[in-house]
């Protein structure tokens, strides 16, 4: 059933809208039922849900089945779809037969399209030596890959200060901008398109060639057991808050995998 306030489909034909939660069939506004829906017997209030809707039979199947069919439409839902993603993500990582590569490969690559970001790339910390190296690659040219596979990185490389000049944006994520040269020397060869660079912003939302985030992938007691790190997104434009949440909640369910990890080794 259409509702009658914001045009939203349903499934049901009475109850709460899906979208703005008003009842189905609900007189109001100015508007007027039709004969035979939503009519009301005399005496039953007008902002009433129709006094049919609240007396008809349902057979238990037939509730089920409504279910089912508002949980498949539930799914179409770009938000429900990122939340689909994330759970695959959360099965990957309790799985006993855990994979770290290939969850930080889904990882990245369910990042990258979710949210059409230009590229995405995820690092841990190597125990064996404690420094930290690129692992999953998505949307990279080969080259720019390449590079990448060959640089390491200390703790403190990750704080905003020294090599990497960034500032914080939350306690998980750090945002570097390419007025700031959030690069060393050389390192032009690790992004998509070094020619693009030292292009001129034009509005804060804007995002240059060298703009990322890192979103820190931490274990317990915030150690640093890696990071998320993305570029802006296929329209040119730096990451919303919404898009960052998301991925601070995926980089905590890596975190939780790294820690599993850990703890066996």
């Amino acid at each position: 059933m259409k509702c009658q306030f914001c045009g939203a489909e349903n499934i049901r034909s009475h109850g709460p809208c899906r979208i703005c939660g008003k009842a189905l069939g609900e007189v109001g506004l100015g508007s007027r039922p039709r004969e035979g829906v939503g009519a009301k017997p005399t005496g039953t209030p007008m902002h009433d849900v129709s006094y049919a809707a609240r007396t008809e039979r349902l057979t238990t199947e037939e509730i089920a089945r409504g279910m089912r069919m508002e949980y498949a439409q539930w799914s179409t839902d770009s938000t429900q779809k990122i939340m689909e993603t994330i759970q695959e993500l959360l099965v990957a990582a309790r799985s006993d037969k855990l994979n770290i590569a290939d969850l930080l490969d889904k990882a990245a690559k369910m990042v990258h399209q979710q949210f059409r970001l230009r590229w995405v790339a995820i690092g841990t910390r190597i125990e064996r030596d404690g420094l930290y190296r690129y692992n999953a690659f998505a949307g990279l040219r080969e080259d720019a890959m390449k590079a990448r596979q060959r640089e390491t990185f200390k703790r403190e490389d990750f704080d905003g200060a020294g090599k990497y000049p960034g500032r914080m944006i939350s306690h998980q994520t750090m945002l570097f901008l390419e007025e700031d040269k959030p690069y060393t020397e050389g390192a032009e060869a690790t992004f998509n398109r070094p020619a693009l660079m030292n292009s001129q912003r034009r509005s804060p939302e804007d995002c240059l060639e060298a703009d990322y985030l890192d979103v820190h992938i931490f274990g317990g007691k915030d150690d640093l057991l890696g990071w998320i790190e993305a570029s802006g997104t296929l329209t040119g434009k730096l990451p919303d808050v919404n898009t960052i949440r998301w991925i601070e909640m995926i980089a905590s369910i890596l975190g939780v995998a790294l820690s599993r990890r850990q703890s066996k080794a």
